[in-house]
């Protein structure tokens, strides 16, 4: 009796819910966005976009600013460091060497 119940629930629920949704979408139909429906908004806001970028100005001044030029340099230098193994995962070679196994890169 309890799974009758259970099942009825459910399938008025997904009844329910697929009504809601039909009738929130407003005239029923569906629209098909065109590819020119698109790029119309999206090239006018690129060409907007582009428009801004060409009136902005960089003024170099900065530069010569004595508070600029009072700045220090605290870079190091980037120093050599050795490789590894050309395959790290492959497994180490061994050789022997007077009774001892020396393992090699």
């Amino acid at each position: 009796m309890n799974s009758k119940l259970f099942i009825i629930l459910a399938v008025g629920a997904l009844v329910g819910i697929f009504l809601i949704s039909n009738l929130n979408s407003g005239s029923g139909t569906v629209g098909i966005a065109t590819e020119t429906d698109s790029l119309g908004i999206d090239d006018q806001e690129m060409i907007t976009l582009l428009r801004k970028i060409q009136r902005i100005t960089l003024d170099g001044s900065v530069f010569s600013d004595p508070a600029f030029l009072s700045l220090k340099d605290f870079s190091r230098e980037i120093v050599e460091e050795p490789q590894s193994r050309d395959n790290p995962f492959a497994p180490p070679k061994l050789e022997e060497s007077g009774g001892s196994v020396i393992i090699t890169e």
